[in-house]
C-alpha cells in the first residue's frame, strides 16, 4: 500500500507546517489508509506522499508502475486544439460509416435520438476523465496507472492487457477496411486481399516513426477534414440524384429498405441492438484520451478539447 498511494500527504489535524497538500484534498481509497493504519488524504496537486511522522526528502516520488523506478520523460507540447484534432481522428473514421445503415435498422426518430443521447454521454464520460487526471491522479499517463494506483498491480495488469487486447482487436478490422477502399479506388488494380493489405501495411510505416501522439496531430486534423470532405461528396450526390428522378415517389433503395420514421415493422431485436452499438462505436476514442491528456501543455485545458471535438463530431453525425 506504500507504493501504490498516488498524491498522498499528511492530513491529520495538527499536521507539520509545509506539507505538500493544499486546502483543496480528497479522501480517495480509504481502505490502503486503514490496511496502512494511518489516516491519509490524497492531494490533488502534487504526487508526492508523507508518512505521518516521518517525512519523506522533498522532491521524493513514488513510481505509478510497479517495479519501475521512473518513467521517461513526455514532452508536453499539445494545445487544446491539438487534442481535439486527436479526439475527432480517433472517433470520426470508420464510426461514421456505420451510423447509416444503423439509421436504417431502427428509424429516423431512434437514429437521432441515439447520435445525440450517445454524443452527449460520450461528451461527459470524457469530461469525468480529465476530473480522474487533473483532480485524483495527475501524474497517471494510462488506465493502467490509475487502476494501479486505485486497486494495485493486478487490477493494473488486468487493465493494461484489456486495453491492449481491445487495440489489437480493432487493428485488422482498420486495415481490412483500407484495403478495400484502395480496391474500390484501384478497381484496375488485379490485386487479392491479402497483397492489398501488404500494401496498407507498407504505407503506414512512413507515419509510424511519428513517435508522440502531438506529431501526429495535423494528420489527425487532416483526416477529419477527409471525412467530411467524403460525406460531402456523398449527400451532393445524392441530392443530385433526388433531383433528376423523374419519378414522384422515391422508389425503394436497394435491397427493398424504405424510410421509416419509427422502428420499421419487423425488425428483429438483435439487429436493433447492433445498430445502437454501431452509434457507441462511432463516438469510442476514450482508450487513448489519457495518453492524449499526458502530451497535454496544460492537462486542464482538456474540458475544452472534449467538448470541442464531441461537438464537431455531433454536427458531422
Amino acid at each position: 500500500a506504500d507504493q501504490l498511494a498516488p498524491a498522498a500527504c499528511l492530513s491529520r489535524v495538527g499536521a507539520r507546517k509545509g506539507a505538500p497538500c493544499k486546502s483543496r484534498t480528497a479522501t480517495i481509497a480509504p481502505s490502503l489508509a486503514r490496511r496502512q493504519g494511518k489516516h491519509v488524504h490524497y492531494c490533488t496537486t502534487t504526487m508526492r506522499r508523507t508518512p505521518n511522522r516521518d517525512a519523506s526528502p522533498p522532491g521524493e516520488h513514488l513510481p505509478l508502475v510497479h517495479g519501475s523506478s521512473a518513467k521517461p520523460a513526455v514532452a508536453r507540447e499539445s494545445l487544446w486544439y491539438h487534442s481535439s484534432f486527436l479526439i475527432m481522428a480517433e472517433a470520426m473514421g470508420m464510426g461514421v460509416l456505420g451510423i447509416p445503415h444503423a439509421t436504417a435498422q431502427i428509424g429516423w426518430v431512434w437514429g437521432l435520438t441515439a447520435c445525440v443521447a450517445f454524443g452527449l454521454v460520450s461528451t461527459y464520460s470524457s469530461l469525468l476523465l480529465g476530473r480522474v487526471k487533473n483532480d485524483a491522479f495527475a501524474q497517471a499517463e494510462s488506465y493502467a496507472d490509475v487502476a494501479l494506483a486505485a486497486f494495485g498491480p493486478a487490477a493494473a495488469r488486468l487493465t493494461r492487457a484489456s486495453v491492449l487486447l481491445t487495440w489489437q482487436s480493432i487493428l485488422p478490422f482498420f486495415l481490412l477496411a483500407c484495403a478495400e477502399s484502395a480496391r474500390t479506388f484501384a478497381p484496375w488494380a488485379l490485386l487479392d486481399t491479402p497483397t492489398w493489405l501488404l500494401l496498407v501495411a507498407l504505407l503506414l510505416l512512413p507515419p509510424l516513426q511519428l513517435r508522440t501522439l502531438h506529431q501526429v496531430a495535423w494528420l489527425s486534423f487532416a483526416s477529419s477534414v477527409a471525412i467530411v470532405a467524403a460525406i460531402s461528396a456523398i449527400m451532393a450526390a445524392l441530392l443530385l440524384q433526388a433531383r433528376d428522378d423523374a419519378a414522384p415517389a422515391s422508389p425503394p433503395s436497394a435491397g427493398g429498405r424504405r424510410h421509416s420514421v419509427w422502428l420499421p415493422s419487423g425488425a428483429a431485436s438483435l439487429d436493433s441492438f447492433g445498430a445502437v452499438s454501431a452509434f457507441v462505436f462511432a463516438y469510442q476514442c476514450h482508450s487513448v484520451l489519457l495518453e492524449i491528456m499526458r502530451e497535454m501543455r496544460e492537462p486542464r485545458s482538456f474540458p475544452a478539447a472534449a467538448r470541442a471535438a464531441y461537438g464537431v463530431m455531433g454536427l458531422v453525425y
